[in-house]
């Protein structure tokens, strides 16, 4: 899959999967390790409005494309591992949800904001 937004940013979510990416004219490997959203962190890639993207699929793979208005904010591609991710626990017994904050505020982008949450069972 492939894509340019024009105005919008972007942050690709590998939710399952692996899959080579491509981004700006930088090939940035292969990205993705879990075959289950409860598998831990995802791999993400930040990619600044009217930047060329491509992903192509090594396994079977979903992948979520997040968008949002871009500022013009002159932003570099970027990966972002599982390692660069904070979780967090929201509500208790069951409202029990547990969110992976991708992309959120405070980290370098021009108005997008990525989390992933999982809500267990009951």
């Amino acid at each position: 899959v492939s894509g340019k937004m024009g105005d919008r940013e972007v942050c690709l979510v590998f939710v399952t999967g692996k899959g080579k990416a491509s981004a700006g004219g930088k090939e940035l490997g292969l990205l993705g390790e879990r075959m289950s959203p409860f598998e831990g962190k995802p791999w993400s890639v930040y990619v600044p409005q009217g930047t060329d993207w491509s992903v192509t699929a090594d396994t079977e793979l979903e992948l979520a494309v997040c968008s949002a208005p871009g500022l013009s904010g002159g932003l570099p591609v970027r990966v972002i591992g599982p390692d660069d991710l904070g979780q967090e626990v929201r509500g208790k017994g069951t409202n029990t949800r547990y969110v992976t904050n991708i992309l959120p505020e405070g980290k370098p982008a021009d108005s997008l904001l990525v989390v992933e949450v999982i809500t267990p069972g009951g």
